[in-house]
């Protein structure tokens, strides 16, 4: 009997250590008019767009592009910002920052501009407190953003107030560069990064606050934030309700992800570890943690030395959350290096980067199709293979819970299938009243505008159970809670676009519940067909 058991361990073992792979589809873009690296990447009202940077010969570039209509457009910046900071705000402009004043990579700026996505202008309108380079900044409300990081000069915090200057607010517990930035739910911010203002590696991680004494994360003694060529954009690895997820590695290299809320920094369980070599070649995982919230998954990029890509998937919705690595075919050159940005249909996009060195900046833009409807079919497929390597744990644990437990386990299972047919018993009469109070709920208290809305929330309110909300908006309108809610969003959304032609396109989306752009544009689209931009032209003809 024992024999037998670790027999069926060890298979599951075998198998869970094991993460699914998926083809990874990449599309190439037209190539921009300016190769450059050290830039901003960003989406706004609906366009991908850089920003700054420097071109070939590492020389700061004043000049910006904008992806529409299937062709990039130039404009003029204010300043260069090569290797600046990059905050896209509730408005929807883009506040730029920073960078070194000068070619191959010298000094730092005071330089501030802010990018207007309707006129695709930039205005330079003040400066910073500090001259700064490879720093981060993080928009905690409408219009307050919080500036740290330096290279090569002292570090700070400083507040940006919407004024012309920027505003000390205190010095650092350690001087650092490429911070991460992340809020917390009491409406402070923590601030931390694993290299210091030479680019150094930190041996005692310590966590600043913008209130509050620092502190240190015993977490961080074993599995250190992963080093990033550029400052992360903080916002982009928020899953959403407050929590933040980030890349972290051992003292092996190994890869592994933590799951940050508030203060807490924990592991993120994964039912497979981090693959760290396909094809024969060690994985480079060089990107933060980009998430998408829209389909409950993260992605981070990475390439080997073949130059394919990979994209690690992470749906951090399941428990243990499951992985899988698409992986492409061996690129054509290409730029590495600079931060993933997701598109509003839910692709990741890698425009520029060095080929090599900071003298040789690319001109390269490319789609990596993890949104696709094929990358969907991969994913579910892998996804499947995934739960089946993780029933064989649970076929092996369930032997071993039978040989030691007996009548005690069968009684929790007839407990539980008792549950369950208690639960799956509602009558269709009263899943029809129960939708009628949702639907109340809904249009009298707009829940919808709540972007962190949750099934146990609405549960809460209608004095009933997960379980009865969820079977009856599945039975009455087949669809899940979050295409019910988004339904709501996508109505409000309509209406603010027709009454208010002039309205931003970033605050209609925030006051209708959704947190990105992208995620906007996204659900919109596949509601209506058509983009925001598109209904709104309509409503004006």
């Amino acid at each position: 009997m024992k024999i037998t058991l670790l027999f069926f361990l060890s298979i599951a073992m075998t198998t869970m250590a094991q993460c699914p792979e998926a083809k990874l589809q990449v599309k190439r873009l037209p190539s921009l008019h300016v190769p450059r690296a050290g830039h901003a990447v960003f989406v706004s009202n609906g366009e991908l767009t850089v920003a700054g940077g420097h071109t070939s010969g590492f020389v700061p570039t004043a000049t910006a592009e904008y992806y529409s209509n299937g062709e990039w457009h130039l404009v003029n910046t204010t300043y260069t910002h090569d290797q600046g900071l990059c905050v896209p705000m509730s408005d929807g402009c883009v506040l730029i920052a920073g960078g070194h004043e000068r070619e191959l990579g010298i000094g730092q700026t005071f330089t501030v501009e802010m990018y207007h996505p309707d006129t695709h202008t930039f205005e330079g309108f003040g400066c910073l407190d500090k001259k700064r380079c490879f720093a981060s900044g993080i928009e905690i409300d409408s219009g307050r953003v919080v500036v740290s990081g330096n290279w090569y000069t002292d570090d700070g915090i400083e507040m940006f107030y919407g004024s012309r200057q920027l505003v000390a607010l205190h010095p650092v517990a350690q001087q650092r560069s490429k911070p991460y930035m992340l809020r917390t739910t009491n409406d402070n911010v923590i601030i931390f990064s694993t290299s210091d203002e030479r680019g150094d590696t930190i041996d005692n991680i310590i966590v600043d606050r913008i209130k509050g004494e620092p502190f240190t994360v015993p977490l961080f003694s074993t599995w250190r934030p992963k080093y990033m060529h550029l400052p992360p954009h903080s916002e982009d690895c928020c899953i959403g309700n407050g929590r933040y997820l980030i890349s972290v590695e051992d003292s092996t290299g190994q890869l592994a992800i933590a799951s940050v809320q508030d203060e807490d920094f924990q592991l993120l369980p994964t039912t497979c570890p981090v693959p760290m070599e396909s094809h024969g070649q060690r994985i480079n995982y060089y990107s933060a943690v980009v998430a998408d919230s829209s389909a409950h998954r993260a992605y981070i990029v990475g390439c080997d030395a073949d130059i394919r890509l990979y994209v690690l998937s992470i749906n951090y919705e399941n428990n243990p959350a499951s992985l899988i690595l698409y992986c492409s075919e061996p690129q054509s050159p290409m730029g590495l290096g600079t931060p993933p940005v997701l598109t509003s249909d839910g692709q990741l996009a890698l425009i520029g980067g060095t080929q090599g060195n900071n003298y040789v900046p690319s001109d390269a833009a490319l789609l990596l199709c993890v949104g696709s409807t094929n990358a969907t079919e991969q994913r579910t497929t892998a996804d499947a293979g995934g739960q089946r390597s993780t029933t064989w744990l649970w076929i092996a644990g369930s032997l071993l819970l039978a040989a030691s437990m007996g009548a005690g386990w069968l009684a929790i299972r007839k407990r539980k299938a008792k549950r369950v047919q208690q639960s799956e018993a509602v009558a269709p009469n009263e899943q029809t009243e129960l939708m009628e109070r949702l639907c109340q709920l809904m249009d009298q208290q707009q829940l919808y505008r709540n972007s962190n809305l949750k099934l146990q929330d609405v549960a809460d309110m209608l004095h009933t159970n997960r379980t009865y909300i969820n079977d009856c908006i599945k039975a009455t309108r087949r669809q899940t809670l979050t295409q019910f809610v988004n339904a709501y969003r996508i109505e409000y959304a309509k209406q603010q676009l027709t009454n208010n032609p002039d309205k931003k396109m970033s605050a209609i989306a925030i006051e209708a519940g959704f947190t990105t752009d992208a995620w906007f544009f996204r659900t919109f689209k596949a509601v209506t067909g058509i983009t925001p931009n598109e209904w709104r032209a309509q409503q004006t003809q």
